[in-house]
């Protein structure tokens, strides 16, 4: 089996090194990095990591945030040109953590009438910076309060602010269509499986005011020239609060400090994480906080209450959603 993982990546040189490292380890064969206009140490990180020889470097020159064009346009590469069997859509923040075993072990079981795998994310919340590198410092999850996803009135708003769309990792296939930041795909033979978990994805999205600041401006500068007014709403929002000047607020609001965490967790909201500081240091994963079945059941009934009224306990629903959009865009600009 040969695994590539694709990225599109733009100014991420305090994770990307830890990333690409972390997922060769895991069972990557080959990673597909596309630079969009980095202006920090990205591309001498692509480039040592092509000059190794895992890694096939790309780079998309407009500032036009074009992503889901950039991830099928490396898809189908891995599929036609590299040989991959199963391909991951990653972002440099995001970790694919598998349950058992390694990543290659986790897509071989996949049964063979399905083409892709739903793999949900956990958000780190923001910490107090202190000099620590950002797995050793952001160790602590947020758990969705079940009781109000239960509540009809309450649910959609607060499910759609709390609950992160799941990625997908798919067989390789030439014909295959990456839709609104890999969220979906489209292709023969690329149905869901149906409650099939055997990965989830640690995310870190928020490491350092000056990251997420930078992460914003330009993503929201690139999204003024995308053709979709409704694509990535939820950055375009950030962004008109970041030129109203209420961003550093709405970070400084989300940092959890030690008081705030030990309150969080006795309260059942927070949950201590640290299996990636662990791995990346090389102790046994397993024997730290995140790793026992408590903090796993916890997942899984989020996770469960999630599909239930919003994914319809398929990813497929979403691709559809999405594909229909699609059309809606390519009228529109036939119309033109």
């Amino acid at each position: 089996m040969k695994l590539v993982m694709t990225l599109f990546v733009r100014n991420e040189e305090d994770i990307l090194e830890t990333n690409l490292r972390y997922h060769l380890e895991r069972g990557v064969d080959l990673v597909i990095a596309t630079n969009n206009l980095s202006e920090d140490g990205t591309p001498e990180i692509l480039a040592e990591h092509a000059r190794a020889g895992h890694l096939h470097h790309l780079r998309h020159t407009e500032d036009d945030y074009a992503q889901p064009e950039a991830m099928t346009r490396m898809a189908r590469t891995a599929a036609e040109e590299l040989g991959a069997d199963w391909v991951i859509h990653n972002d440099a923040d995001e970790f694919w953590w598998p349950h058992e075993g390694g990543l290659k072990e986790a897509f071989s079981a996949v049964p063979t009438r399905y083409g892709a795998v739903a793999a949900y994310r956990t958000n780190f919340v923001p910490r107090p910076e202190d000099g620590r590198t950002f797995p050793h410092r952001l160790d602590v999850v947020e758990l969705p309060d079940i009781e109000r996803l239960r509540d009809r009135d309450a649910r959609r708003e607060y499910g759609m602010r709390h609950f992160l769309v799941p990625k997908l990792a798919h067989r390789a296939v030439p014909e295959v269509e990456v839709l609104d930041a890999s969220h979906g795909v489209a292709g023969p033979g690329l149905e869901t499986a149906p409650g099939w978990r055997p990965v989830e994805i640690l995310h870190y999205p928020l490491r350092s005011y000056r990251q997420f600041e930078a992460k914003v401006r330009n993503g929201g500068r690139a999204l003024e020239r995308h053709p979709d007014p409704d694509f990535n709403a939820h950055l375009r929002r950030l962004y008109r609060l970041y030129q109203e000047g209420g961003l550093a607020d709405h970070y400084a609001a989300q940092v959890r400090d030690d008081r705030a965490v030990e309150s969080g967790i006795a309260g059942g909201r927070l949950l201590r994480d640290r299996r990636l500081a662990a791995y990346l240091v090389g102790e046994d994963p397993r024997s730290v906080p995140g790793a026992d079945l408590p903090s796993r059941a916890a997942r899984e009934t989020a996770i469960a209450e999630y599909e239930h009224w919003v994914v319809e306990k398929r990813v497929d629903g979403l691709t559809r959603r999405l594909e229909k959009r699609e059309r809606r865009l390519e009228k529109r600009e036939g119309g033109r």
